[in-house]
């Protein structure tokens, strides 16, 4: 397979609204084998269009299954693991306290 730097290793989603299918069309390998293990798994869905020595184009017969999710950012969660820690720590206290208790 041709080496591409970075910047050119690309991918780009095509849909429009009056279509239910959608194309990907990507150099990113990382992309490319987890497309073509999905186009295995799923070939209803994912259908590889074309290949070329550096990229790959694949057809998903819907495009709910491009997801946009939120980012899952950790210091929102913050107050969530404190709170969890502090859980934590009282409840290996009491452990520590009932097992001075047993002879």
């Amino acid at each position: 397979m041709y080496n591409l730097t970075p910047y050119e290793q690309e991918t780009i989603i095509n849909f429009n609204n009056a279509e239910k299918s959608a194309e990907v069309y990507t150099c990113d390998k990382r992309l490319m084998k987890k497309l073509s293990a999905l186009a295995e798994e799923f070939p209803d869905i994912y259908k590889l269009k074309t290949e070329d020595e550096y990229s790959k184009t694949y057809i998903i017969s819907d495009k709910k299954y491009i997801k946009f999710r939120k980012p899952y950012l950790r210091s929102k969660n913050t107050e969530n693991r404190e709170i969890i820690e502090a859980k934590m720590k009282a409840m290996r206290e009491a452990k520590a306290v009932r097992n001075e208790r047993q002879p």
